[in-house]
Order: structure tokens, then C-alpha cells, then sequence
């Protein structure tokens, strides 16, 4: 069953790499997410995009630390990762 990881608040590009999605994964979830792993993004629009996790990334003192912001594919950008837009993984 999927299960709900969070809700997009941010998103930086990071070159070469991916995107990093902001705040990430609860670090107390009984959700567990690894690098490989799928997820899947529902945005605003109803529309889905697969990806997978790249890894996990501490991006700055100032986002809270209750939570692992993650490091998502470069087959996803920045413009197609709305705030709001919900993180879920797959079956």
C-alpha cells in the first residue's frame, strides 16, 4: 500500500544530480524510503511522476531538523515539482 511522505514546501536544482525536495522524510516515520527506491509525486494538477531516490541530503541549518530533505533524479526538474504538490511511495 503507498504511504504518504510529505508535502512539497520547497525544491532546489542541484546540477548534474537532481532535485532536492524539501521538507523531505520524517525522520521518526515508521515510513521507510532507501536510495533506489520509487516514489511517486501527485501534483496540484492531478497528473503522477515516477522517480527514484538518489539520496538523502542535509541542504542547511535552517530547515528543521526533524526532517531528511531527499535527493530526487535528474529526470525530474524543478519546474515540474509544484509546491503543494504530495510525495507518496509506491507499492
Amino acid at each position: 500500500m503507498a504511504e504518504f511522505i510529505s508535502r512539497v514546501e520547497d525544491v532546489f536544482q542541484i546540477t548534474n544530480r537532481g532535485c532536492v525536495v524539501v521538507p523531505g522524510i520524517f525522520r521518526s516515520s515508521q515510513t521507510q524510503i532507501k536510495i533506489g527506491d520509487q516514489i511517486q509525486i501527485k501534483r496540484l494538477n492531478s497528473s503522477h511522476i515516477l522517480t527514484t531516490v538518489q539520496g538523502f541530503e542535509r541542504v542547511s541549518p535552517y530547515i528543521d531538523r526533524q526532517y531528511t530533505p531527499i535527493l530526487l533524479g535528474s529526470d525530474v526538474t524543478k519546474s515540474q515539482l509544484p509546491i503543494g504538490s504530495e510525495l507518496w511511495t509506491v507499492p
